[in-house]
């Protein structure tokens, strides 16, 4: 027994001395291996960051074109819109507005009073004048000179 306690003290002597040797074989097969897949990731983040390079240069590209054909242009076109919207927003108020001057002279505002006695040749003073007599004198109603507009004498 004695021996065999013999051998399995010298099978563990030359196992603790071949281990040495053999974690230096593991030591090189694991810094072959992570060299390796260290030069494996550097190919493919190179390869994917030349196809990202490739993406930007054609992009720039296409952004310098269009520029370039006038896309940059339209703010000065919105602005041309901008002032020709005013304009046309400016003369349709003043449309409007010489509109309800116009209406105010229409026939439903007008009144003519056929038969008074004037001269041929009068103004639009002596005529709203003979206009505020008559009202006074003959409708019995009270109109002032100054609700009259405009008195015009006619010949018919």
């Amino acid at each position: 027994m004695l021996k065999a306690k013999k051998d399995a003290v010298s099978d563990m002597a030359e196992t603790v001395t071949e281990m040495p040797s053999v974690m230096a074989d593991l030591e090189n097969i694991v810094q072959k291996a992570v060299a390796a897949a260290v030069e494996v990731i550097r190919q493919e983040f190179s390869q994917r960051l030349s196809v990202l390079e490739a993406r930007l240069e054609t992009d720039e590209a296409r952004l310098v074109d269009m520029e370039s054909t006038g896309i940059g242009q339209s703010s000065v076109d919105d602005q041309t819109l901008a002032k020709e919207l005013e304009a046309v927003k400016r003369m349709s108020r003043g449309s409007a507005l010489q509109a309800n001057d116009n209406e105010q002279y229409s026939r439903r505002n007008n009144l003519r009073i056929k038969g008074l006695k004037l001269k041929t040749e009068c103004t639009s003073h002596e005529c709203t004048t003979a206009v505020v007599e008559f009202f006074r004198t003959q409708m019995h109603c009270r109109v002032d000179a100054d609700n009259i507009d405009t008195a015009q004498c006619s010949s018919s």
